[in-house]
């Protein structure tokens, strides 16, 4: 009799221990689930502000791309770099058929003198989580909105009249004839087009920032770089090298190629 009390009370406690552990792995489980669901929530979010910022930087370095005529290449790739990044994120779009465009407040010009024009891009997407309870609980997700502002850095700068041709110097007056022969006059060269002197880029010019510099010095060539990949050499690296010497006087219909840093 003695044994078999024993063996009852050893059953009796493994029964309460199996009930226990069941009790507390419910919770433990939730537990664990919350906090990797929690992570990629946070995740998502870090990654959505990086989305927000690069396509803010690319609008920009492009703030005409939305305007007359557009540019349709720029505008397919702010597109596109909003929608592979929410993709990448899990985060749907809050209107996947709409195409992504970016804010301009005050206009898309370089600010002038004392303000800031500013290139805005948002985004707005639906985090799903990879719990089904959870992500019902949450009404199938949960809103995550990224806004960035980023200044204009390429355009005409605001203030600053931009010529569309080169101005043409006044004929002089021509001399009345005598009665004794006059002598043969040898062609008057035409007069140069005025522009300053080649500015110097090197560690001094943003890519972003040369176009708009090389207009500023009265030059109608155009700039080109070395590399031309954006992601190669970003709008916001400095010029390492310049095709033409910083300093030179070259015609103002010269082109220039710079290099990166």
């Amino acid at each position: 009799m003695p044994f078999r009390r024993r063996s009852t009370t050893n059953r009796r406690q493994r029964g309460q221990s199996t009930v226990e552990l069941a009790l507390m792995l419910l919770p433990l489980l939730m537990l664990s689930l919350l906090a990797v669901d929690g992570g990629g929530l946070f995740l998502a979010w870090i990654g959505m502000n990086g989305v927000s910022r690069e396509a803010a930087n690319f609008a920009a370095v492009h703030p005409t791309a939305w305007g007359t005529p557009g540019d349709a290449t720029a505008q397919a790739r702010y597109a596109s770099i909003i929608r592979n990044g929410a993709a990448a994120d899990r985060c749907a779009l809050a209107d996947p058929a709409a195409t992504p465009v970016p804010m301009f407040p005050t206009g898309t010009t370089v600010g002038a003198a004392g303000t800031v024009n500013l290139a805005v891009a948002q985004t707005r997407c639906r985090y799903t989580f990879i719990t089904p309870l959870i992500n019902q609980m949450s009404g199938g997700g949960i809103w995550l909105t990224t806004t960035t502002s980023i200044p204009i850095r390429a355009g005409t700068i605001a203030g600053v009249p931009v010529s569309s041709s080169i101005p043409i110097p006044s004929s002089t007056p021509t001399p009345v004839p005598t009665t004794t022969p006059t002598p043969s006059t040898s062609p008057t060269p035409s007069p140069t087009p005025a522009c300053d002197p080649v500015p110097e880029f090197v560690n001094k010019v943003l890519r972003g920032n040369a176009a708009a510099v090389w207009a500023a010095a009265r030059f109608t060539g155009s700039v080109s770089f070395s590399p031309d990949n954006i992601n190669a050499f970003p709008t916001t690296s400095l010029v390492g090298g310049q095709s033409l010497v910083a300093g030179a006087v070259v015609p103002c219909t010269s082109n220039i190629t710079l290099t990166k840093n």
